[in-house]
């Protein structure tokens, strides 16, 4: 004689249905970030983000923070008051940050307004213009070309500092060259060097633009 046993039809749809369950909650995971506004790199607060369109959405907090559950293989999408829509496919990271642009972006900076050569307290290199050759002296790369030629000699870079102390890479030039790649090398030295004090007129921080020698000597 020979039992068998059948599994009643409702144990198995149970059965399946757990099996479903599980699956879709092994498949999740929390994401977390930030969104920023891409011109003034500030959060944003209030932003809509949600995964597929139906689903309820989170919003950002005032630090342009949010958190969210995720099913593997889903879009996000992204809406804030004032900005273009975002849709993008769920990243690896768990982490990331977000730039949204704005509808109304404002005007370009004009990198060459009020830019002063004469003031009353002018610019100025953290510790006095000697540190700042001390820092030349330690980044200079004498280029292998010039070496090899035997160039020594001066190049006079024009410069502009920025309010905040900063030289603006668009403005730093060659005045008086030497050697092409002597040029570009003092000129690299301006573009990363350190924040400088900037210069004052009147009490108020200004642009200013300063001339400087770089000396290739060996």
């Amino acid at each position: 004689m020979t039992n068998s046993f059948t599994m009643p039809k409702s144990f198995l749809l149970t059965f399946i249905l757990l099996v479903t369950v599980y699956s879709s909650l092994f498949s999740q995971r929390t994401i977390s970030g930030r969104i920023f506004d891409e011109h003034s790199y500030k959060p944003i607060l209030g932003a809509s983000i949600k995964v597929n369109e139906e689903i309820p959405s989170v919003n950002t907090d005032s630090l342009g923070f949010f958190v969210l559950r995720i099913t593997e293989g889903d879009s996000i999408f992204v809406d804030a008051k004032g900005y273009e829509s975002l849709r993008f496919e769920i990243p690896v990271e768990s982490n990331f940050f977000l730039n949204l642009r704005s509808l109304n972006p404002p005007p370009p900076k004009d990198i060459y307004e009020e830019i002063f050569v004469i003031v009353d307290e002018p610019a100025n290199y953290p510790g006095g213009i000697n540190n700042f050759y001390d820092y030349v002296n330690k980044k200079l790369k004498y280029p292998k070309d010039a070496f090899k030629a035997k160039v020594q000699g001066r190049v006079f870079v024009s410069f502009v500092i920025d309010t905040t102390g900063l030289i603006i890479p668009e403005l730093v030039e060659v005045a008086k060259g030497l050697f092409p790649s002597c040029d570009e090398e003092a000129k690299r030295l301006f573009i990363e060097s350190p924040v400088w004090i900037p210069g004052r007129q009147r009490g108020q921080k200004i642009r200013q633009r300063m001339v400087l020698p770089i000396t290739f000597q060996y």
